[in-house]
């Protein structure tokens, strides 16, 4: 949780006094007058009352600031001016007094008030050395039809809260592995792109978060088309008048145990421990710390990524049929049994928050995994009982024809809903929002070639130029499937952040005291949740590998050879083009002892 920011009710001694209509002194920013500057996460508005001085229409009420007390020594409406100025938008009138809001421009956003700024100047909570920002201002009240001033207060100041921040972390369900920017064949600048190795210039044309100071985009193959992301942005715009940060560090193919403690090797890359990551940018920014965390993780500590490889794409296999596999995933006695240490490693994941972040209660958000297992309206399960030797597509061919519906059936309830049900277990253990994404593909899974959620393999080939987007949602699934429902958990957290500050302030008053005491008890209670849990973070102690090598053996391995010596020869018949792109010789080429990445 953020560090309080003290704050003080300021009231303005009078300096240019006038008489009211019953013949009293009056001065509107004198005795009883108040102002509420920006406090608590992310706010940016200050609420300003100041007497009504027997007026029955509010005055124009101007606010002039700067980051130079000296700027302000002579105000003028002056739009050359060095200092920011603008009209505070009246709100009501409450006993004698008239109430305003003015919200300084942030973050890009520059007409939160309208059309009533005369010089825009934006105001970010820190300075180029990290130390907050002192915001000094001054009140005036415009004459009547006029733009000269008729009264002013003395210069005051506040230091200016930092933004909500929002750290993003997880796998490539978060990362948006499955959706990059533009297309291989785009990026390639051929019809044939995707048939070659990319260059480095052309996968930085496809994953990008939009983050200048990211250097592992492409190796975690992360992309602003998560809708993970693409909610962050939506939530920004619905809340123009609160300034948020966020970082987003998810990388494809991660473990729980690459958020804590141990770097990951993505695509041959070397890549920081996520949390790290989060920490060394609020630490690089100067912020006080983390508000929201937001996290996807768990299916490659269970093997789920390779199990779908081995059992939805290389032919010759069937999971409905290997009971020896089935039993690895439904009988908890069994050695290779994931989800016991799956749940221990996610009460780990809370203890080290609790220690490096100190999120408040619920203010992590866990998001599940949408299952790709069902077919199109009619075919309630996707698999179509083919025989290998149809045409290859884009969207469903021999690969995925050699699935039966009976195997995604059994993926979808021994693995999909497991461990959904096990994250969402450990979020309500430790006071987690828990956001239910298993049924949110609907009937749009891998099979739905009409209106796909899904990648297939060659909708991966051709789309990224590699197999590692198969099985993850495309770019419209992130959006139908995740998009909203991360974003109402966010704007909920947003929300109890706002009530939170917003409790220690009336309209015309706050409370300094009560609200660092306040502030202090959720810092503890924090820290309190945190020591709860003990846990440490274990691997898996069997890896997929290990198992599908014991599993399979040399068969596996001479089936795919035989496999691709039928697309050698012709006796498995590829057509010369398919949408725009032909993927005979890539699919010659494929490894299939290469595991895409989850």
């Amino acid at each position: 949780m953020k560090k309080f920011i003290k704050i003080g009710l300021l009231f303005f001694a009078a300096i240019d006094i006038s008489i009211t209509s019953s013949g009293q002194l009056c001065d509107p920013f004198g005795t009883g007058s108040s102002i509420n500057p920006p406090f608590g996460s992310g706010s940016r508005t200050m609420r300003i009352c100041i007497n009504k001085c027997g007026a029955s229409t509010p005055p124009e009420l101007i606010v002039f600031y700067s980051r130079k007390q000296d700027d302000l020594t002579n105000v003028t409406i002056n739009s050359t001016a060095p200092y920011g100025h603008g009209r505070a938008a009246f709100v009501k009138e409450i006993a004698g007094l008239f109430v305003y809001d003015y919200t300084f421009p942030h973050s890009g956003f520059t007409t939160l008030n309208g059309t009533s700024e005369f010089k825009i100047v934006e105001m970010p909570s820190r300075n180029l050395d990290k130390s907050t920002t002192t915001v000094y201002y001054r009140l005036g009240t415009l004459a009547p039809r006029s733009n000269m001033l008729s009264k002013t207060a003395p210069t005051a100041s506040f230091p200016m809260p930092d933004p909500i921040t929002i750290g993003i972390v997880g796998d490539s369900y978060v990362a948006g592995e499955g959706a990059p920017l533009v297309t291989a064949r785009t990026a390639g600048g051929a019809v044939l792109a995707g048939l070659q190795t990319l260059s480095g210039a052309d996968q930085a044309l496809m994953w990008n978060d939009n983050d200048p100071s990211t250097t592992t985009d492409i190796p975690c193959h992360r992309s602003i088309n998560s809708g993970h992301a693409q909610a962050v942005a939506q939530l920004r715009l619905n809340n123009r008048k609160i300034a948020f940060a966020a970082k987003f560090a998810a990388c494809s193919g991660a473990k729980t145990g690459d958020l804590m403690s141990r770097q990951q090797v993505a695509n041959g890359v070397t890549v920081p421990i996520q949390f790290d990551v989060i920490q060394n940018w609020l630490t690089s920014k100067g912020f006080a710390g983390l508000d929201i965390l937001v996290m996807g993780i768990g299916g490659n500590d269970v093997g789920f990524a390779d199990l779908v490889f081995d059992y939805m794409i290389v032919p010759f296999s069937d999971f409905n049929n290997d009971q020896d596999a089935q039993r690895k995933y439904t009988n908890s006695s069994d050695g290779r049994y994931p989800w016991t240490i799956l749940s221990q490693n996610y009460d780990e994941v809370q203890r080290v928050i609790g220690t490096r972040f100190n999120v408040w209660e619920y203010n992590v958000i866990a998001t599940g995994v949408p299952s790709p297992c069902k077919g199109p309206i009619g075919n309630p399960w996707c698999g179509q009982n083919e025989l290998i030797g149809n045409n290859v597509g884009e969207c469903w061919g021999p690969i995925e024809g050699d699935d039966r519906p009976a195997e995604f059936e059994d993926i979808h309830n021994m693995i999909a809903v497991k461990l959904n049900q096990t994250f969402q277990a450990a979020a309500t253990r430790n006071k987690w929002t828990f956001v239910t994404m298993l049924d949110r593909a609907g009937n749009h899974g891998l099979s739905n070639c009409a209106a796909p959620y899904f990648n297939t393999l060659g909708k991966s080939q051709a789309n990224q130029g590699d197999v590692l987007g198969t099985v993850h949602p495309n770019a419209t699934g992130y959006v139908q499937m995740y998009k909203n429902p991360v974003l109402n958990a966010l704007q909920t957290r947003v929300n109890a952040i706002n009530a939170f500050w917003k409790s220690f302030a009336s309209d015309c008053a706050a409370d300094a005291k009560a609200a660092a005491i306040a502030a202090a008890k959720e810092r503890a209670k924090a820290k309190a949740i945190a020591a709860n849990s003990t846990a440490s973070y274990k691997e898996y102690f069997q890896t997929y590998q290990q198992f599908r090598s014991i599993k399979f053996g040399t068969s596996l391995d001479q089936a795919l050879l035989n496999y691709k010596n039928q697309i050698s020869s012709g006796s498995i018949l590829l057509p010369t083009a398919d949408i725009n792109v032909t993927i005979t010789d890539q699919l010659k080429n494929i490894s299939f002892t290469d595991f895409f990445q989850k």
